[in-house]
């Protein structure tokens, strides 16, 4: 017949249909050489090739079906939101999701199997990627489907990138082996090399900048590279003993972690410009630390490798500081089957914790929500009507998505989880209208709100950004007296009134002198009122309440 395919390096796969006379490149996510391809009985095609591929398809070549999982080692993550990430590993491996990890979609570069180190995104669009690429930086700006690429010259296969970091949406960096350092001025189109006084002997494994021009570089023997002018000239400290720096990130200013080889993190709280400035924390970790971040309620997270014989466990593997770094606890997370735990990097935003590693391992989690900001009504607001408080809210653009939220209202602080709570999806409430409330004239109410997301965290009410607002409600509206009238039946007093408009009750006082104390009798919503047993009692009055 004249239909007929072939194979071959690049991830190569074309079709004819007329002999050869012509044929056409074939669509499909394997990123390795093909070596073989055959028609099965059924009329569907099999492909095989390098590390384990095989592929099948039923609709002649148009679409393929992985049958075989590749061993794929991950290593960054770039993470946009909670739904929207970007991944890159060996093999050519880019994968995007944009459900959260539930679904992941590779998105090749045509013939490329380069080992890609590290991803950065500056929205779901548009982003960058390299690594062991001969010094190719490639660029997207339709969420990987197409992709054009900048090559810096000069730089060996042997060589790779394995950080990017952008300070800001024109200035961006990347450093490398070789003690590589390259520059961008205009939003990734051109780079250039920077940094000439770092030897070429020395590798850089990160890099992280607190503004254009400070920023810092991690290498080998812990050596940490530090600029202040751009990375045009560069100063060396060293951290430690002389394990390699794989990763360094700030919080701010002054409180930053850098971790390291055989388990050693260094923390520092006062700049980290010179190796003084940097203390060991206090953790158990033994195998490699390969990642640091902060997320968005400071905590800082790490990830590496086991500290388990062989990796074979997950102990110390991802860790978290509650004190800027000085102290870290294990963070537990599911055991991995038959692989060892071998984390490569950890990376947060929008809410969610996301870590990848060897052997395909990809972790995720919500961080805890942010506190909301209260609106309305405002802190103190006096003479609030009862019957019409609406309580408003902001929730924080960081921390995970609130999946409700919990209002907490009471007449005291103290007893403020202990009286009124309810919960709403939305982020105003209309608590006057509230089943069992009665928020009365006069009073003074305490109020706040806790975000609850879909895992059941919140944020921490101890925290200073907890927010308690108090309100006080208006002083009763006066109403006027009833038109009291007193008859005397027997032994009995029969005590009438007309309606008094807004009064929704009348409370009946008497008194044996007409100037001293009334003591309250009763409290009625009728018109009328007979006092049997009058005893001493002569003296009469009621009083209209809208309580």
């Amino acid at each position: 017949g004249n239909v007929g395919y072939a194979v071959g390096r690049n991830a190569t796969i074309i079709k004819t249909t007329d002999g050869w006379a012509t044929w056409q490149l074939l669509n499909h996510n394997a990123t390795v050489y093909i070596e073989g391809i055959k028609f099965r009985n059924d009329g569907s095609l099999l492909a095989c090739g390098w590390q384990g591929t095989l592929m099948l398809s039923t609709d002649e070549g148009i679409t393929w079906e992985d049958l075989v999982p590749n061993a794929i080692d991950l290593w960054q993550a770039d993470v946009l939101d909670a739904n929207n990430w970007y991944i890159v590993g060996d093999k050519g491996t880019i994968l995007r999701t944009m459900d959260g990890g539930h679904t992941l979609i590779k998105k090749n570069i045509s013939g490329n199997t380069s080992l890609f180190y590290t991803c950065y995104f500056k929205n779901v669009n548009e982003g960058w990627v390299t690594g062991k690429t001969s010094g190719n930086i490639y660029h997207t700006i339709n969420g990987g489907d197409n992709w054009s690429v900048f090559t810096i010259p000069g730089f060996s296969s042997a060589k790779a990138f394995y950080e990017i970091f952008f300070v800001n949406d024109q200035v961006g960096y990347i450093v490398g082996l070789g003690g590589k350092v390259t520059k961008t001025t205009d939003g990734g189109e051109t780079w250039f090399t920077v940094g000439d006084n770092i030897s070429t002997s020395a590798n850089l494994y990160c890099t992280y900048w607190k503004n254009e021009l400070n920023g810092y570089a991690g290498s080998g023997g812990g050596v940490l590279y530090i600029t202040n002018d751009g990375g045009v000239t560069w100063s060396s400290i060293t951290v430690g003993a002389n394990a390699n720096i794989r990763d360094i990130y700030f919080r701010d200013a002054n409180n930053g972690v850098l971790v390291k080889d055989g388990g050693e993190i260094y923390y520092t709280t006062t700049g980290g410009n010179t190796a003084a400035s940097w203390l060991a924390a206090t953790e158990q970790a033994i195998g490699h630390m390969m990642s640091v971040t902060c997320d968005h309620n400071g905590v800082f997270w790490a990830a590496g490798y086991s500290s388990n014989p062989s990796q074979q466990g997950n102990s110390w593997a991802l860790l978290k500081s509650f004190d800027n770094g000085a102290t870290w606890q294990e963070e537990g997370f599911p055991p991995l089957t038959f692989n060892p735990t071998q984390l490569t990097n950890i990376s947060t935003g929008g809410g969610k914790l996301v870590v990848v590693g060897k052997n395909n391992v990809i972790l995720a989690q919500l961080e805890v929500p942010e506190h909301v900001t209260l609106i309305s009504p405002p802190d103190n607001s006096v003479g609030l009507d009862p019957n019409n408080v609406i309580l408003t809210w902001a929730p924080s653009p960081y921390g995970s998505v609130a999946a409700y939220y919990g209002v907490y209202v009471a007449p005291d602080p103290e007893t403020l989880f202990d009286y009124y709570y309810f919960e709403t999806t939305e982020t105003s409430f209309n608590l006057s209208a509230a089943p069992g409330v009665n928020l009365g004239y006069g009073n003074t109410w305490y109020w706040a709100v806790l975000p609850v997301n879909e895992i059941m965290d919140t944020p921490d009410p101890n925290s200073d950004n907890f927010m308690i607002w108090r309100f006080t409600t208006q002083a009763q509206e006066a109403l006027e007296p009833p038109s009291l009238r007193i008859e005397k039946v027997n032994n009995q007093i029969k005590l009438s009134w007309d309606a008094v408009q807004g009064a929704t009750s009348y409370k009946i006082y008497g008194a044996s002198d007409p100037y001293g104390n009334y003591t309250l009798i009763t409290s009625t919503t009728s018109l009328n009122y007979i006092i049997t047993n009058p005893g001493n009692m002569q003296f009469f009055k009621v009083i209209a309440t809208n309580e």
